[in-house]
């Protein structure tokens, strides 16, 4: 929690007489988050349990890794905001209101879709010269879901070797969605349209000597 995250916030005040008013979820804030990396040399090949005496074949199949890293987190707190029409200074954020009847709620639904993540009509644009008191960081976006792995095989030759690696990443080719535009102004608000990166593999060797 804190009122502004640093440099990117460091003059987004929405009231200058009262900065407890923008105390909310850090912009950095992750209510879960699971991040591990590993790495494994499988056991076969010259000094492993199997294959250790197997002539070509431990050099085939031998010194080969496995390594990777899997990252799970809540998705990023966000502001609704509006189309900066208020005359209130280069620096200070354009808050929305909420709607007549919904004071407190956020508009947060129970099975959001990338299609409608939140309900926007529960907010409304303040009048002409007010700041909107709907709050900093109202909302949290999607989760995000990641798994990479790495396999890679060294061949010796005499003092120098080369080195084989694939590289798979998003292995799982899970859908992590981007943030919801978020000014109640846009007629997207609401409408995810960005997605991280799929699955995709890349291969590579390297000589060293």
């Amino acid at each position: 929690m804190d009122n502004n995250s640093g440099e990117i916030e460091a003059n987004d005040t929405a009231f200058a007489w009262n900065h407890e008013a923008d105390w909310a979820s850090s912009r950095y804030d992750r209510t879960h988050r699971s991040a591990v990396a590993f790495g494994y040399e499988l056991p076969w090949g010259a000094g492993k349990r199997w294959l250790s005496n197997a002539g070509p074949v431990q050099y085939v199949f031998g010194n080969w890794q496995l390594s990777g890293a899997m990252r799970m987190q809540s998705g990023i707190p966000f502001s609704v905001s509006v189309s900066a029409l208020q005359p209130l200074g280069s620096f200070v954020p354009q808050r929305a209101n909420f709607a007549a009847g919904r004071e407190g709620d956020q508009g947060a639904l129970d099975n959001p879709t990338p299609a409608r993540w939140f309900d926007a009509s529960a907010y409304t644009v303040p009048s002409v010269g007010f700041q909107g008191k709907a709050g900093r960081n109202t909302l949290r976006g999607p989760a995000f879901r990641r798994t990479d792995l790495s396999i890679s095989k060294r061949f010796p030759f005499a003092t120098t070797r080369l080195e084989f690696r694939a590289e798979i990443y998003n292995l799982f080719n899970n859908t992590n969605f981007g943030t919801p535009p978020a000014n109640i102004s846009n007629p997207n608000v609401g409408i995810i349209t960005t997605v991280d990166e799929p699955r995709y593999m890349q291969l590579a060797m390297r000589f060293a000597w």
